[in-house]
């Protein structure tokens, strides 16, 4: 099976699912037929409605956790859980992977630890200094940008190997950029296509995404955060 990027390219996993690394004969066929469960949850989360996990193209919200697969020896399955999960009042952010150390009950749990949204004071890093991260080719991260009632201010720098298209979007642009990656360009706040920029902009109340984008179509991009990415 061919795997595809999906939206968060960050954390993304698969699931090799054996009975046994050795040829059966045919005496044994049973055993190669055999059926697993694997049960993907998250920790506790209050408000979220949007995709929280995506199971061979297939996406899933909070409401669905836990999804549990029947699974057939041998199969691939190819899963991601979001990096970032928005409610009213914060986001949730994805710490960890655990779990799925038994096969044969196979439970893959992803840890978000939440982080408030202060109308009043407001000082959140989306990425860290010195941290890095790669970008297959065509592959994107996206990040949501908390905003208070009034406006926010969002600073940083970054570097990569390659030149990779970055921009701050508004919902429509946002939506535009997802069902066409070339739109990305028509930021009205903030668009760089380098090797690296720094990003300095005062945004106004309203929802936007941080959006980082690898358009090379064989080169893949290792990125690394030269200043913190910081809104305040």
């Amino acid at each position: 099976m061919r795997i595809v990027h999906i939206l968060v390219g960050v954390f993304v996993f698969f699931v090799l699912i054996l009975a046994s690394f050795l040829y059966f004969s045919n005496s044994n066929s049973f055993q190669n037929h055999k059926i697993y469960t694997i049960t993907f949850n998250v920790s506790k989360m209050i408000g979220t409605t949007g995709t929280l996990l995506i199971i061979n193209n297939k996406s899933y919200t909070y409401s669905d956790m836990p999804v549990k697969l029947s699974v057939l020896n041998g199969s691939i399955i190819a899963y991601t859980f979001q990096q970032d999960v928005s409610n009213s009042s914060g986001f949730y952010h994805l710490e960890s992977v655990k779990g799925c150390n038994n096969i044969q009950n196979c439970v893959i749990i992803a840890i978000y630890n939440f982080t408030p949204i202060s109308n009043n004071v407001l000082n959140i890093t989306l990425l860290f200094r010195n941290q890095s991260f790669i970008l297959p080719p065509g592959w994107f991260r996206i990040l949501p940008i908390p905003t208070p009632e009034s406006y926010a201010n969002i600073t940083g720098a970054y570097t990569s190997n390659i030149k990779i298209d970055v921009a701050i979007l508004n919902q429509t642009e946002y939506q535009n950029f997802m069902a066409n990656k070339t739109t990305i360009s028509s930021s009205k706040y903030y668009y760089e296509i380098s090797q690296n920029a720094t990003i300095n902009k005062t945004l106004q109340q309203g929802t936007y995404f941080l959006v980082l984008y690898n358009p090379n179509t064989t080169m893949q991009a290792k990125i690394t955060i030269a200043r913190s990415i910081v809104v305040k």
